[in-house]
């Protein structure tokens, strides 16, 4: 060995890092090799081993070892990717019992304080836990970096559901949060039974009242009780997004016109909740209001306060429907009923909207392809046989033909997309046909040279 020569261990840890990563940039397979040269290589080895993890879920050892990472606060320290390959229905079942581990919050905190950390499908390792009982709940509850929740709620138990319960808490104390989801059907917000059970977790004093800027509750029924509950920990005026709620008169009535006269949620600009009368009273008073998907006819509400500035339309259009309630709308989303009962008057309505630039149509097929064309009496067989004969199966061709049919009728001029759904829209229950659902799409072409023509995507699954 020459004088200069030197061993490999003794050529330092920043040498040798860059060593070895060149080796992990060219064969990540060598540096697994190498690394059980001797303690100090593997030592040097282990950042760039556990940089980027794979995990293949179809093997029975991927569930063990993802835990074990989970616990192990070293080797959470070196990762900075992770890869779960599989289906997804399997990852989903195989992964779903793994808690969030605390270790990872606390490297948050402590390296990265800057870091957005959004959770979804937020579930409790014991649904019937105390609430302040589970420590990982109350980590969470109290991290700088949360910044959205999401959940997804089934239980509609009247005497007070845990963990809803502790996903608003949660929601309640985290001091930074700016978004809070539930999806699914859903019991929320003040329940009488629950006031109880909350009192016993007293914390009014670790409360941080927020700038929440979205809040989706899937059918979540909120009575006046929910808006001071919402309000006692967030600036409702600040609220830009109250998504999928189902409001009481009560709830309306309040929210429309404080005790000084206001609406308490001045700043909305997406709005979207179930039919109530009193709809038109809140609506009215939201005068920021861009997105407003019209589930029932709230024609005079559109036309007298959000006309000027909406900007997506969505609506069962109607023969009264006129183009002054909303001459600036450049996307519309409308039903084509199964008889075509105002088809023509749509169309009417629709060449009246100039500055549209993308349509969505759903087309809904009935119950024909579950129920099948037999069994029931005389009359419904014949009602099912004269369903399927109106809806033959949707071709590209057809899809073409009403593009063409909307711009020779002038329908939108700078119209760039046609979106066509096929598929039973409104049946909530089946969640599962949703994929079921055949889809078109119909862009404008890209290309300087072919203007005039269309490019069209097609899917449609094999078991529909």
């Amino acid at each position: 060995m020459t004088p200069s020569a030197q061993k490999l261990d003794q050529l330092g840890p920043d040498i040798l890092g860059i060593i070895l990563l060149m080796l992990h940039d060219s064969s990540r397979g060598s540096l697994f090799s190498i690394s059980t040269a001797n303690t100090t290589l593997y030592q040097l080895a282990l950042p760039f081993i556990y940089r980027h993890c794979r995990f293949d879920i179809s093997k029975s050892t991927t569930t063990a070892r993802i835990r074990s990472f989970s616990q192990n606060e070293t080797t959470l320290r070196f990762i900075r990717m992770i890869t779960v390959s599989g289906h997804l229905c399997e990852i989903t079942i195989r992964l779903s019992g793994l808690c969030f581990p605390l270790n990872i919050l606390g490297a948050l905190h402590t390296h990265h304080p800057s870091t957005r950390l959004n959770l979804y499908n937020f579930t409790r390792p014991s649904r019937d836990a105390p609430l302040g009982s589970v420590a990982a709940e109350e980590e969470l509850a109290r991290s700088p970096c949360l910044r959205l929740i999401h959940t997804r709620g089934y239980c509609m138990r009247t005497s007070g559901d845990l963990p809803q319960m502790a996903f608003e808490r949660i929601a309640k104390l985290a001091p930074n949060l700016e978004e809070m989801s539930t999806t699914g059907k859903c019991a929320c917000t003040s329940h009488r039974s629950r006031h109880q059970i909350e009192s016993e977790t007293s914390e009014d004093a670790l409360v941080y009242r927020k700038v929440l800027k979205r809040i989706e509750m899937t059918e979540a029924a909120l009575d006046v009780h929910s808006l001071r509950y919402l309000s006692s920990f967030a600036h409702l005026d600040k609220l830009s997004s109250l998504l999928g709620v189902s409001p009481s008169p009560e709830f309306l009535r309040t929210a429309a016109s404080d005790a000084q006269g206001k609406n308490v949620f001045s700043s909305l600009k997406h709005l979207s909740f179930s039919p109530q009368p009193l709809g038109f009273h809140l609506g009215g008073t939201c005068f920021r209001v861009k997105s407003l998907p019209l589930h029932f006819p709230l024609i005079i509400l559109t036309r007298a306060h959000h006309s000027s500035q909406q900007r997506h339309l969505g609506a069962r259009f109607t023969e009264t429907y006129r183009e002054e309630n909303a001459p600036r709308s450049s996307s519309s989303t409308l039903d084509r009923t199964l008889d075509g009962k105002h088809e023509e008057a749509i169309y009417l309505i629709l060449a009246s909207f100039c500055p549209l630039r993308r349509i969505v149509i759903h087309m809904d097929l009935g119950l024909v392809r579950n129920r099948g064309l037999v069994g029931g009496s005389e009359e419904e067989q014949a009602e099912r046989q004269r369903r399927a004969k109106i809806y033959t199966p949707v071709q590209k061709a057809m899809v073409k033909s009403i593009w063409d049919d909307l711009a020779l009728r002038k329908i939108g001029v700078l119209l760039d997309e046609l979106v066509l759904f096929v598929g039973e829209r409104y049946r909530y229950v089946v969640l599962a046909e949703e994929s079921q659902w055949r889809w078109f799409r119909v862009k404008r072409s890209e290309r300087d040279d072919r203007q005039d023509e269309v490019d069209i995507q097609y899917e449609e699954p094999e078991d529909f």
